[in-house]
């Protein structure tokens, strides 16, 4: 049976000897690894941090879930009255393709009561396929939303009108900005957590960024 170690090698793509290579250890090191089912603890933090995976996958307490495997799951989940799927992007969801780089991850599909998606910011009616489910990578929006959490986001709120947190794609990678204007109309892109620096970008030159939606739910429940 193969580990979950190894499956998240293969979803990335990444061969022993690249981890070998990258973390200054042998092949050999590696194979102990997969055949133990977690890494060394020294590199379990920088492994986890490379592979875009939270260290509770890398040593299998967490479930990790391909690309493909969601693609077979949001083709089957079937919706109940009353309720909404909520399904990874399907940006993300290309065979076998591995997520791509950034702040973003696959989390799954799911399922929310109607009648709450209909009272968090913005929404004033539900559509097929709106809403989507995304797991959170980094902790450049900690406290309000922490890695390893998932996040609601709403694909018809597409336009910088509101302030408010936003999913955004620039360059081939994914991530959460928190999105206001200032007197100048300049958009402020700014991180929750105060380590990371802000960006200031005129709306002329948003020409290379993509508003994926708006983030209207955090992980727990917490309407933005």
């Amino acid at each position: 049976m193969t580990s979950q170690l190894q499956k998240i090698f293969d979803a990335r793509f990444v061969k022993h000897q690249d981890i070998a290579e990258r973390f200054g250890v042998s092949r050999q090191s590696i194979s102990q690894w997969v055949r133990r089912g977690k890494p060394s603890r020294k590199y379990l933090m920088d492994l986890a941090a490379y592979l875009d995976v939270t260290p509770e996958q890398l040593v299998g307490i967490e479930p990790f879930v391909t690309a493909a495997e969601m693609k077979v799951k949001r083709q089957t989940i079937e919706s109940r009255p009353g309720w909404v799927i909520l399904a990874a992007p399907e940006r993300y969801t290309r065979g076998d393709e591995p997520d791509p780089p950034g702040e973003v991850g696959v989390l799954g599909s799911g399922e929310f009561p109607e009648d709450f998606l209909r009272t968090v910011a913005g929404v004033s009616e539900i559509r097929p396929n709106q809403f989507e489910i995304v797991n959170i990578l980094s902790d450049t929006m900690d406290p309000t939303l922490r890695r390893g959490g998932f996040c609601i986001v709403d694909t018809r709120q597409t336009e910088l009108k509101h302030d408010g947190l936003y999913m955004i794609v620039s360059r081939g990678r994914s991530f959460i900005r928190r999105v206001h204007a200032d007197l100048d109309g300049r958009l402020i892109f700014n991180c929750d957590n105060p380590k990371y620096p802000q960006d200031v970008v005129i709306r002329e030159a948003l020409n290379s960024v993509s508003v994926h939606g708006r983030i209207v739910c955090a992980f727990n429940g917490q309407r933005l």
